[in-house]
């Protein structure tokens, strides 16, 4: 068992490893919530059922560390943007239409030798509240028009996915922005 001192920071590094858990493996939520929910119930009963007896402090402690634990991973899941219900994956989005887009201008990027870039907030999609971000390419040749901080705008466009590096060890784009 350990010291009084030091159990605060054994769950501190159970809520961190909790939450680097969430982020490296793909569990779903409710898993994560019903576990939490099973470990803080368990928790209270076995210190209901041991009085806070010393015999039972390992029992104690280990319940503790997997509370810290799945608390961690509950509290990344639930600070995730893709788990909102109005995040923009979490709609159907047929990409071969054109979609009613409504956003504004979240950060302006470096041009390349063809395009503008530029990083966008959803605001509704398809007429209804969306949130998330995305990459706005236009290209150079199109418009002279420059785009600022916080212009909004509405359009029909065809929403797209990144595309994969043609060549082998180039940097991959999509992976990064994700």
């Amino acid at each position: 068992m350990p010291s009084p001192n030091y159990l605060i920071i054994f769950i501190t590094i159970c809520f961190s490893v909790g939450i680097v858990f969430a982020h490296s493996f793909e569990c779903s939520f409710k898993i994560i919530t019903l576990c939490s929910a099973c470990a803080l119930l368990s928790f209270g009963w076995v210190i209901r059922i041991t009085k806070t007896s010393l015999k039972w402090a390992s029992l104690i402690n280990s319940i503790l560390f997997l509370c810290a634990f799945l608390l961690g991973a509950f509290v990344y899941k639930l600070h995730d943007p893709t788990f909102r219900n109005h995040h923009y994956i979490q709609q159907n989005i047929d990409l071969k239409l054109a979609q009613k887009t409504r956003f504004k201008i979240a950060e302006v990027l470096k041009p390349n030798l063809y395009q503008e870039r530029y990083v966008i907030e959803l605001i509704s999609l398809n007429n209804r509240p969306s949130s998330g971000k995305l990459t706005l390419n236009i290209k150079k040749d199109s418009s002279n028009l420059k785009l600022n901080v916080d212009d909004q705008f509405l359009c029909f466009t065809k929403l797209s996915e990144i595309k994969k590096p043609l060549n082998p060890f180039q940097f991959d784009y999509k992976s990064y922005l994700q």
